[in-house]
């Protein structure tokens, strides 16, 4: 996620002080009348990712997508049954869902759970939690 963004600018920042180099290298050198292939210095890019603070997740958004990832997986079994019973009625609904766990205390408390989730997921779209 937030490790893509951080790499991306280091490797930029990596190729512009490459190129600095080179170019500072360049003028440094005598010019010459002859031909002679131009050597640019090596410059190595290690493997190393550097993730900031500000590009980690927080654990609010961490749990919020760890829910969300649950949502999913409850999604697909769900439409998977659907295909390979072939019956109507098989594909959970969120109306079916929901019914269901407010019947039980527990059902109730993995609702809010749930919309805690979703709530924290939202204010990270509209960019308030990173």
């Amino acid at each position: 996620m937030g490790s893509n963004k951080a790499e991306k600018k280091r490797l930029k920042m990596q190729i512009k002080l490459a190129k600095a180099q080179a170019k500072l290298a360049e003028s440094k050198q005598p010019k010459l009348e002859q031909a002679e292939p131009r050597i640019l210095p090596k410059v190595e890019i290690s493997p190393k990712i550097e993730i900031s603070k500000e590009d980690k997740a927080s654990p609010a958004l961490r749990f919020a997508e760890a829910v969300r990832g649950i949502l999913y997986l409850i999604g697909s079994a769900s439409l998977v049954l659907a295909v390979i019973l072939q019956e109507r009625g098989v594909w959970l609904t969120l109306d079916n869902i929901v019914q269901n766990l407010l019947l039980l205390r527990t059902g109730q408390f993995a609702l809010i759970v749930i919309a805690l989730a979703l709530f924290i997921y939202g204010l990270k779209h509209i960019r308030l939690v990173r």
